[in-house]
């Protein structure tokens, strides 16, 4: 009876280290898991901070480049209203010495 008991004893003792070496290795996976996920989360993060400085930089030149458009053509429509009033006969001398 004595080798019995010894043996379901054995058993049972086996099962609870089993149990517990499992579940220390589960424990530590999920650690693992965890710290993985959670490193993704930050280097999505950060990806996704950088992707918008870089469209706010991208839309910073874009208006800087409409700007300079804009005023080069203001530049040459005020060349080309001055050329004209500058020329003899024109309709603002004429309209200058008439008065």
């Amino acid at each position: 009876m004595t080798p019995v008991i010894v043996g379901i004893a054995a058993l049972v003792v086996g099962a609870l280290g089993g149990f517990v070496a499992r579940r220390a290795l589960v424990s530590n996976r999920l650690q693992t898991a965890e710290a993985r996920a959670a490193k993704l989360v930050a280097d999505a993060e950060l990806e996704a901070e950088t992707k918008v400085r870089h469209a706010l930089v991208e839309v910073k030149e874009e208006i800087s480049a409409m700007r300079r458009d804009a005023e080069e053509d203001v530049r040459l429509r005020r060349d080309e209203i001055k050329k004209l009033e500058d020329r003899p006969g024109s309709s603002a001398s004429s309209n200058a010495s008439a008065a």
